[in-house]
């Protein structure tokens, strides 16, 4: 087999970048790789062929070497590769110094592809947009030329799905051919170098209906979401409550959001529509809240414990027992409304009846520690109201005591016992129980967590 001089041999590199510079690129070409990428550009607009483009350090990097000697030179690759691509070479040699300008150009393409490490291989269309990145692999000729040709395919699969988007009759077509192309592309690459296109699909697609927004824009739009919720909760927490509301009326008018987050930035306006006494708002936003798409059983069953607290805290008990008694009265185990409902006796008065049903609601709560947990703080606070302190303290003791717990649930029943010790006076046993939680926790994160709710209730 014929084979060429490696594309930059250590003993002839001066020569080379010599006749580079002085040979005419249809001259280099013929040899098989030129460094005169602006040429190679406007050659490549002219004919249709895509570019190749090589990164190497040619005098300092041995699998560049490797893929030149084995791949490059072999007349096998050259052959065949110059029918569909411009070869290029795009050096960073460390002992041969190229010219000042040549080297300035050469980091300026690789800044743009963003190669960082040497071999690498970028094969960009005629547009310069990159089709896929290969590096040094053993074998030969054959399989590297295999895997250019997948990648040239997928270019050309990309360009006939573009042309129908361009085609296409209504905006859902041409949306879905656009990511009929992009998907020949790996989603890396369509991120960084095929903004047209996505910016065309997220127009269209602005309410995610095709599913295609969250594909190209899942990350940027998690981090917007992420900042939005950060600027609701900090004027919720600093801004007077009026403010607040005004400003989450602002955001669900004018920002496009998932269900999901839209659901937890409302339940926030409702906590200060709450807390600003709004409670005919409050009860249509609720209303509004338990209508919306998507909401689990337990999301609805822990909305309407809100809505029942809510009618409780406007003293409507009686309307929130008669809606709580219709519920319960559907199928299903309805942990979260027994709780509600437990509540509302103890606000009655009824203390016996709340204890029993707070009882019933254990027994079958096993499996649900985070509604466990509610259940057993209730009665516990229940039983400090008859003064029943040991009581309280002691069921709170046995769901700490539980290894099948969560860790974080156990060290909240002993931050529970905690404040009722330090209630009844009784500082030295809380900061004990408070040293246990600490201890307790079996992570760095939740121990930071149980040492800051400490410092707390020890500072008040």
């Amino acid at each position: 087999m014929m084979k060429r001089m490696p594309v930059f041999g250590i003993q002839c590199l001066g020569a080379v970048l010599f006749l580079l510079f002085v040979v005419p690129l249809e001259a280099q070409e013929a040899g098989g790789f030129t460094d005169d990428i602006d040429a190679a550009i406007k050659l490549s607009k002219q004919e249709g062929r895509d570019l190749f483009l090589f990164f190497t350090g040619s005098d300092w990097c041995p699998p560049c070497r490797k893929l030149d000697g084995e791949v490059f030179s072999q007349a096998e690759f050259l052959d065949s590769a110059k029918k569909n691509f411009i070869l290029v070479i795009i050096d960073f040699p460390k002992h041969t110094p190229l010219p000042e300008e040549q080297q300035a150009r050469n980091e300026t393409w690789a800044n743009r592809y963003g190669v960082k490490q040497f071999p690498t291989v970028v094969v960009a269309d005629v547009e310069l947009r990159p089709i896929g990145f290969m590096g040094y692999s053993e074998g030969g000729p054959g399989p590297f030329l295999k895997s250019l040709d997948e990648l040239r395919n997928k270019r050309l699969r990309r360009d006939e799905a573009f042309a129908r988007a361009a085609g296409a009759e209504n905006d859902e077509d041409r949306a879905r051919f656009l990511d009929q192309g992009l998907s020949e592309i790996e989603l890396d690459i369509v991120n960084l170098y095929y903004t047209e296109q996505r910016e065309v699909i997220a127009k269209i697609d602005a309410d995610n209906r095709l599913k295609l927004r969250e594909k190209y824009f899942a990350e940027q739009d998690a981090e917007m979401r992420k900042i939005i919720l950060a600027d609701v909760m900090a004027i919720s927490q600093l801004d007077r409550p009026e403010r607040a509301i005004a400003f989450i009326d602002e955001v669900i008018a004018e920002v496009k959001l998932p269900n999901e987050q839209k659901f937890e930035i409302l339940q926030i306006k409702l906590q200060l529509l709450q807390k600003s006494k709004q409670f005919a708002a409050a009860e249509a936003l609720m209303e509004e809240l338990l209508q919306m798409p998507g909401i689990t059983n337990d999301t609805r069953e822990r909305l309407l414990v809100k809505k029942f607290m809510q009618l409780i805290a406007a003293d409507q008990s009686e309307t929130a027992l008669s809606q709580i008694s219709q519920l319960l009265n559907e199928p299903g185990e309805h942990l979260l409304l027994k709780l509600t409902l437990g509540h509302v006796l103890a606000n009655q008065g009824k203390t016996d009846q709340a204890l029993k049903v707070f009882d019933e609601a254990l027994l079958r709560a096993r499996f649900r520690p985070d509604v466990m947990i509610e259940l057993v703080g209730a009665k516990a606070d229940l039983l400090v109201k008859q003064s029943r302190d040991e009581e309280a303290l002691r069921i709170l003791d046995n769901f700490a005591d539980d290894a099948q717990m969560p860790t974080d649930l156990r060290c909240e029943a002993l931050l529970h016992q905690a404040l009722i010790m330090r209630a009844a006076g009784r500082t030295r046993p809380a900061m004990l129980t408070e040293n246990r939680a600490v201890e307790l926790a079996d992570s760095p994160s939740l121990k930071r967590e149980m040492q800051k709710i400490v410092e707390r209730m020890r500072a008040n």
